[in-house]
């Protein structure tokens, strides 16, 4: 293990590119040291956005502990299902065999925050108030144990931590260090947010228990929904209670504010700035401003306003009424899992595929869908054209054979045997003819 792991740092050294290339020896490396590592496949058009970005990663990582490396899944696919690949571009943190998933900004800066993060000490032992403060005002948010080593407490928090730190920020200090801080208990688990702190309630003392604390306190009380939170906020476990407004001064925003940070509703609260993320949740057309109450599970959701009642969004009480009358289920549900709302889902999802497709490699999505389209079209109207002029042939032909026969009241002539026994033609004429001979 020691010399495929020697092997693969002297080939890291000696690449110029800086970004190691994976096969299927890696889970053998990845047990030991620190391995960051971007699952692709060639054809992604994601993937080969990231090729810049990753490029410059591993430049700027080269000579530290982190290794920065990629594996093309579709030459080793056994290995991306050993990790749960399932779309592309997937970007896991390794250390020490234990992985975990990257759900950052795609950027070189994000990127190298989060090595850096990740690969610093699972909890940051602070010595001074001093320092605390500093990760405070470096972090929106900061988990602190308050307490000794030695308490009970500590040890759940530390285990809860190594599953964690990749994604939360984790410190500890002693509590004769913070007694400003006037806590009515230690040991005590702190949050530091939305620039004050909030104390985790003593009935969260078990692992799991504290776990679920971490995730709904590990973003602001009132933070924007966009593609990187919208993961975050679902891990809650609550009910997102969404404001959705044109301008950010406008009053919804400040109001909708006010109730998120009173913390005494059990949703969680977050903005968005236009309805495009909201519309795309609900796959409907929500009117602006709004409050939006959405269900991640069920994906049902419920309005404040329909358009015409616009004074009530504005009103702290009536947002309040409202969150409590959804909670009591008294307002009706909108959208769903119905057979019709999943039809409206796979289309959706289905257009939005197929413009990301163009978006990403316009000339591969005009050669796989535009051209076989417009080739199927034509084919379709040569083939509808040539039977209509078949067709019309054809009637022509039947028209002239008609001309050919008599009418169906001209008088036919009638056929008779003559003395020989040969058949005969009379007609008028010759009966005539043959009168006068007579």
């Amino acid at each position: 293990m020691k010399y495929i792991t020697i092997l693969f740092i002297c080939l890291f050294t000696l690449s110029s590119a800086a970004v190691l290339e994976f096969d299927e020896k890696f889970p053998a490396v990845s047990k030991q040291g620190q391995w960051l590592v971007m699952f692709y496949a060639p054809w992604c058009g994601h993937c080969k956005h990231m090729e810049p970005v990753w490029k410059e990663l591993g430049q700027r990582m080269a000579g530290s502990d982190v290794h920065v490396g990629r594996l093309d899944c579709t030459k080793f696919s056994s290995i991306a299902s050993i990790y749960g690949v399932r779309g592309f571009p997937t970007i896991k943190y390794f250390r020490d065999g234990q992985s975990f998933d990257y759900n950052g900004a795609r950027n070189a800066p994000s990127l190298v925050n989060f090595i850096k993060k990740a690969s610093g000490p699972v909890v940051e032992k602070l010595q001074s108030e001093r320092l605390l403060k500093e990760r405070i005002s470096e972090n929106e948010v900061v988990f602190s144990f308050i307490g000794t080593e030695v308490d009970e407490l500590w040890k759940v928090y530390e285990n809860v931590a190594k599953s964690m730190f990749t994604d939360l920020y984790f410190t500890s200090i002693h509590p004769n260090l913070v007694k400003s801080m006037n806590l009515k208990f230690t040991p005590a688990i702190v949050v530091f947010k939305d620039d004050t702190f909030y104390v985790m309630d003593k009935k969260f003392n078990k692992v799991e228990m504290i776990k679920l604390w971490f995730l709904m306190e590990r973003l602001p009380s009132y933070p924007v929904l966009n593609g990187q939170t919208f993961g975050k906020l679902k891990t809650t476990g609550r009910n997102l209670a969404i404001a959705v407004f044109v301008n950010k001064g406008d009053d919804m925003n400040a109001t909708v504010g006010k109730v998120a940070f009173k913390r005494s509703q059990p949703f969680t609260f977050c903005w968005s700035m236009g309805t495009d993320i909201v519309d795309s949740l609900t796959y409907g057309t929500i009117p602006s401003p709004n409050l939006v109450v959405f269900d991640t599970k069920s994906h049902t959701y419920y309005l404040l306003s329909n358009g015409d009642d616009g004074d009530k969004i504005h009103d702290e009480s009536a947002i309040e009424q409202f969150l409590n009358d959804v909670t009591d289920g008294k307002v009706p549900a909108l959208g769903g899992m119905s057979i019709w709302q999943q039809v409206k889902r796979v289309l959706f999802d289905l257009a939005m595929s197929l413009v990301g497709f163009f978006q990403d490699g316009p000339i591969l999505a005009s050669i796989v869908i535009v051209i076989p389209t417009v080739v199927i079209t034509f084919l379709c109207v040569c083939i509808c054209t040539m039977s209509d002029d078949a067709d019309a042939e054809y009637d022509e032909d039947e028209d002239t054979d008609d001309e050919q026969l008599p009418a169906y009241d001209q008088e036919q002539p009638d056929v008779e045997l003559s003395e020989g026994g040969v058949r005969k033609r009379v007609t008028a004429a010759t009966a005539t003819d043959e009168a006068a001979a007579e």
